[in-house]
């Protein structure tokens, strides 16, 4: 056996993006005056994953009562069809 067969290394950890505050509005207030608000410019701007930025406004929004204007509404690819689920979800259990 050789020995450096059991050596292990490990990859470094990606760092998570950081914003402050001041910065994170900053962007989200630039990205309305360049008519060009929504989740993906603010993450391109600030470095954020598009979730993070949905989840900071709805945060900052509820938590801490600075009124972020909301992101629109996209084209969701999976809309849902909740009668048809609970079709057959009653289907399934035998209802």
């Amino acid at each position: 056996m050789n020995e450096n067969e059991n050596i292990v290394v490990e990859a470094p950890k990606a760092k998570r993006a950081s914003i402050s505050p001041q910065d994170f509005i900053r962007a989200c207030v630039a990205a309305e005056k360049d008519g060009d608000y929504t989740a993906e410019r603010v993450a391109e701007m600030t470095g954020l994953k598009v979730a993070s930025v949905r989840a900071k406004v709805a945060n900052y929004r509820k938590e801490y009562g600075i009124n972020l204007k909301e992101f629109p509404a996209g084209e969701r690819g999976n809309h849902i069809d909740r009668d048809a689920l609970k079709d057959l979800l009653a289907d399934l259990r035998g209802e």
